[in-house]
């Protein structure tokens, strides 16, 4: 780890307004995000409201992102009634040598969980004065069978004070 990345780490520390877009469905999310460094990684906490088809109200779902040089993590729980967390889905993005196998994840959909396969086929991480930004193409296999090819971006912006 540089000392750069070291002293730009300390400009994102605190609250940021976090945007994570792409993925299968044009994914959007727009919201602000704790944000705070250790042991080189940034770790993002945020939580997201989803609307489920065919159900009234919402599910909250507890999101965490870690965020490295050579990875992305992503670890998302439901929260249920009870104010208590659900484990739902935890996904690692990393460029894959190429005698590796991909991850398996199971992703949670409205009709049961899908088994899938996923290839990480580039990661991108850049750090900049007020801002972290990750840019990740990979690709899913259900089966045998390519499910998907995609890109996530996610940016985290340190909001401008006003004075």
């Amino acid at each position: 780890m540089g000392e750069e990345w070291l002293e730009l780490s300390e400009g994102l520390k605190g609250e940021v307004e976090l945007e994570i877009t792409g993925g299968q469905g044009e994914i959007r999310t727009n919201c602000k995000a704790d944000c705070y460094f250790r042991n080189g990684c940034f770790y993002l906490l945020f939580q997201e409201n989803i609307a489920e088809d065919g159900k009234k109200g919402e599910l909250t779902f507890s999101s965490r992102l870690k965020i490295s040089r050579e990875q992305v993590v992503l670890h998302r729980s439901v929260v249920g009634e009870d104010g208590k967390s659900k484990k739902v889905m935890d996904i690692t993005y990393r460029e894959l040598l190429p005698q590796e196998r991909g991850q398996v994840i199971d992703y949670p959909t409205p009709y049961g969980s899908l088994q899938l396969e996923l290839y990480t086929k580039e990661l991108t991480v850049e750090l900049r004065e007020g801002q972290l930004q990750a840019d990740i193409a990979y690709r899913l296999l259900q089966g045998e069978q390519e499910a998907a090819v995609d890109r996530i971006r996610i940016r985290a912006i340190k909001p401008v004070s006003r004075v």
